[in-house]
């Protein structure tokens, strides 16, 4: 998840700006966009996944 953040964020006068990002599983997506801090977005995320099976596959979005 670190390679994501590295990969599509970018940098300006107010620090680290993060690309909207979705995830979808299941038959769910979740938007994490409106989140600003990584820290957010990573939280968030694992409470999501976290009752998913380690065998359920999920797709990380970052919209550049």
């Amino acid at each position: 998840m670190g390679t994501l953040f590295e990969e599509t964020a970018t940098y300006g006068t107010v620090g680290e700006e993060l690309p909207p990002l979705f995830a979808y599983y299941g038959e769910k997506q979740l938007d994490l966009s409106g989140l600003t801090a990584r820290e957010q977005m990573l939280s968030v995320l694992e409470a999501e996944l976290d009752v998913l099976s380690a065998e359920e596959p999920v797709i990380l979005l970052a919209v550049r």
